[in-house]
């Protein structure tokens, strides 16, 4: 379902964005950019390791430790995280696109 939906986003978006992949470490880094080695633009891992620590850098522990302990902590703090550099969308895998995902963004 996630192939659906990159190529449903592709192709109805004026301008691709930065794809952020949330991963459990269930696969490797490279496990995944093999996986989506067809999306025509930017793409960035983050691990729940890796984002578990940042949040304790930016100060946030009690989030550092709910991305620890729960699948919705770590989607909460990934996006957080993402946010931190600039304006995020979040979406799951099982989204189909009939527009441009650009237009949520300008509000």
């Amino acid at each position: 379902m996630t192939r659906v939906s990159l190529a449903s986003m592709a192709r109805h978006a004026s301008q691709l964005p930065k794809l952020i992949i949330a991963h459990d470490e269930s696969l490797s880094r490279d496990e995944l950019l093999s996986y989506f080695d067809d999306w025509p633009g930017l793409i960035e891992c983050y691990s729940q390791i890796e984002t578990q620590s940042l949040m304790n850098e930016v100060g946030k522990p009690f989030l550092a430790d709910f991305c620890n302990k729960h699948i919705f902590g770590f989607k909460l703090a990934a996006c957080l995280r993402a946010s931190l550099e600039s304006r995020t969308l979040y979406s799951d895998a099982d989204v189909l696109w009939l527009g441009d995902s650009c237009g949520l963004m300008s509000a």
